[in-house]
């Protein structure tokens, strides 16, 4: 294009965004004990998506809920 300037490209550099998105978090440990004391206080929660099976609107997510007392989801 006219008043452009020519952009070089280099294939094995990696934008700081890619680098930052392929950064793997090291998981939790496991505990085999309650953080709480009553039910409904304390919950874990996951939003997942392209699972298999579509809902009756055509969505393909899912969205998981544990109560951390009871273990309940």
């Amino acid at each position: 294009m006219r008043g452009l300037r020519q952009l070089e490209y280099k294939r094995e550099v990696i934008c700081y965004a890619c680098q930052y998105k392929k950064k793997v978090k090291i998981s939790f440990q496991a505990k085999n004990q309650v953080s709480t004391n009553q039910a409904l206080l304390l919950f874990h929660i996951d939003l997942f998506s392209v699972i298999h099976v579509s809902s009756l609107n055509g969505n393909r997510y899912a969205f998981f809920i544990i109560n951390d007392f009871t273990k309940f989801t």
